[in-house]
């Protein structure tokens, strides 16, 4: 259910091409801000709950187009909570660099287990080689780069997130996406 993970809706309006998107306040603090200042530690169930709010979104063919730390929240509780919802559209790119959401996904993942690397000119990390991340992490990014991006779906990802890699398993990048970061490097 999306109000899980969303503020609640309280009115908005638009006009011509502008508008605005009034929503309820959530008490808590930004990902982000926890990062800069030590307090954020990854839980078990965060990018569980991440690919299921990206998922269910998926399925109404809708994308959450600006993945960042600073537009996620942990409430009171410790509940994820997405904000910025200006940012979910029926468009399949992300706002910013790199336009690919799925690569961008990676980014964020990289983000969340490493702290948020913006270099000083702004731009993000270009981390999303599964070599920097922690062992059953680097599993499942390893086993989406096996797989052709063009089948890359947030249910998918969702999946081998949650699959058991206790076996050893070798590690081929299919070329397909060789072409898909040569041109996310490139953009």
């Amino acid at each position: 259910n999306l109000s899980n993970y969303v503020p609640n809706f309280l009115r908005g309006k638009l006009f011509n091409d502008l508008g605005y998107v009034a929503t309820s306040k959530i008490s808590g603090e930004i990902v982000s801000k926890l990062q800069s200042v030590g307090n954020f530690k990854l839980e078990d169930g965060f990018i569980h709950n991440l690919t299921t709010f990206l998922v269910e979104l998926e399925n109404m063919n809708l994308f959450y187009n600006d993945l960042r730390t600073w537009n996620m929240m942990l409430d009171n509780d410790g509940k994820l909570k997405i904000i910025d919802v200006a940012s979910i559209q029926n468009l399949k790119n992300d706002l910013d660099w790199p336009s690919n959401i799925y690569i961008s996904f990676m980014l964020l993942i990289y983000e969340l287990y490493n702290g948020s690397l913006l270099r000083e000119d702004l731009l993000r990390s270009f981390r999303v080689s599964p070599v920097w991340l922690n062992e059953s992490t680097g599993k499942w990014m390893q086993r989406l780069w096996s797989i052709p991006y063009d089948t890359w779906s947030f249910k998918l990802i969702q999946e081998l997130y949650s699959a058991d890699y206790s076996e050893s398993e070798g590690f081929v990048i299919n070329p397909l996406n060789i072409y898909l970061w040569m041109g996310v490097v490139e953009e």
